[in-house]
């Protein structure tokens, strides 16, 4: 199941989108995964579109100085910087953070068609695998200030996040393996291995750091 937010957080000043784009790509929460037993092996963040050397996509600094470049060209004032969504799962989806990379990638080009540059960063810190989305405000192609009606924006959000979770469940399902590596990061090797099913997967991941701790 998957879960849309549209935050409504002003981010009104420079500093605002300075420290937006810092807790998104924080480094701390896309490039370990603390919840499970899972290894990430690159960093789960990038910006669209790829205007800058892929080395800077995922550098704070570097997509602040990008969008920034985008405000300065527009000549009217500006109100508001850049516009927060979160896009996430529940924690018993079968889901990694690696595996929603091609999500946040398809989301953030659709913002960025409509000139909108979009920074993202899949963050692997809680159970549920969950995708923020930094959005500038001001149009790059147009100068025009962020204009997405609300109710269509959460639509497309979230016929977008459906079509590739139906996509997704259709590889697990034909992919015995991989569904069983998925498993095992998350519930541990003993579910996939005797078959024992948890109350819920929070639950069994829990018990699963706490015997990790006591060893």
């Amino acid at each position: 199941m998957c879960y849309i937010e549209l935050k409504n957080d002003k981010y009104e000043t420079l500093e605002d989108l300075k420290h937006l784009l810092q807790y998104i790509l924080k480094l701390d929460k896309t490039a370990e995964d603390s919840q499970r037993a899972n290894t990430i092996t690159n960093t789960l963040a990038g910006c669209q579109p790829a205007m800058i050397p892929n080395e800077y996509l995922c550098d704070p600094s570097a997509v602040y100085h990008l969008m920034l470049f985008a405000v300065r060209r527009r000549q009217k004032g500006t109100t508001q910087f850049a516009k927060h969504r979160i896009v996430s799962f529940a924690a018993t989806d079968c889901i990694l953070p690696q595996d929603v990379v091609s999500l946040a990638e398809r989301i953030a080009s659709i913002y960025a068609r409509n000139g909108f540059i979009t920074a993202y960063g899949i963050h692997a810190d809680r159970f549920n695998v969950h995708i923020h989305f930094a959005v500038c405000a001001v149009s790059f192609q147009t100068q025009n200030m962020f204009h997405i009606q609300w109710e269509a924006e959460r639509k497309m959000l979230v016929s977008v996040t459906n079509q590739w979770k139906s996509e997704f469940d259709e590889m697990l399902q034909n992919n015995i393996q991989m569904r069983q590596s998925r498993e095992a990061a998350l519930y541990g090797d003993d579910i996939v291995r005797y078959g024992s099913v948890p109350i819920t997967a929070k639950g069994q991941m829990v018990q699963n750091r706490r015997a990790k701790i006591g060893k």
